[in-house]
């Protein structure tokens, strides 16, 4: 996400202030002897060229966050370590995942905490690392028994998805189906997965780690 976030920061810094530092002197023009006169008219149209770029780049940004299914899981995996680390409460955890989840997240994100103290652990830990692994397109998941079945929409929707939390002294691994809906991707079920969806849904071997600390 933070990434992300950069790189279009970096993309208006290297367009719009070049922009801004090569017609600044075309803006005040100065013809001695005459005074200097300012071109209001070049100087609208540098204003209306830096806001287009702007405004394209907002929309870049908030596009990539929502189609995106690795930002998707970044963004679920960093939630859960935040409440393990403390910097937000199991309640508040599970308000994120309903808020951009589908009507069954709920259920499952119940269950899920039922079946795992680590998704109500808040605050258990000083810091910890996350990683989340490739996803599982529906060809690989659908018929198969372990597997709660969805509607499948197209061969990318929905997918399953897993990370896993290293605490330091154990690995939490967890997994969610998410479904692209409305432009953007929806928690579509939250659970603990077994050992044969630990083994289909697989990790990248040279994904990043992210630290989150309290």
């Amino acid at each position: 996400m933070k990434n992300t976030l950069w790189i279009h920061i970096v993309i208006g810094v290297l367009t719009i202030v070049p922009l801004i530092l090569f017609n600044i002197r075309k803006i005040w023009v100065r013809r001695p002897p005459d005074p200097v006169k300012f071109k209001l008219s070049r100087c609208i149209v540098i204003a209306v060229i830096c806001l287009f770029i702007g405004t394209f780049l907002t929309a870049s940004y908030h596009t990539a966050m929502n189609t995106r299914y690795e930002i998707a899981v970044e963004r679920l995996a960093q939630k859960h370590s935040e409440m393990l680390t403390g910097r937000l409460s199991a309640a508040e955890f599970r308000a994120f995942v309903v808020d951009n989840g589908g009507e069954g997240v709920a259920a499952s994100f119940d269950q899920a905490a039922a079946d795992s103290d680590g998704v109500t652990a808040s605050g258990d830990y000083t810091a910890v690392k996350f990683q989340f692994s490739n996803w599982l397109i529906p060809k690989y998941w659908e018929g198969k028994e372990n597997y709660e079945q969805a509607e499948v929409l197209t061969d990318e929707n929905p997918v399953y998805v897993r990370y896993v939390i290293d605490t330091g002294s154990a690995e939490l691994t967890y997994a969610v189906r998410m479904r692209f809906a409305d432009g953007g991707w929806k928690y579509d079920q939250f659970f603990v997965p077994d050992d044969g969806q630990v083994k289909d849904i697989k990790m990248n071997p040279g994904g990043k780690w992210y630290s989150v600390k309290a």
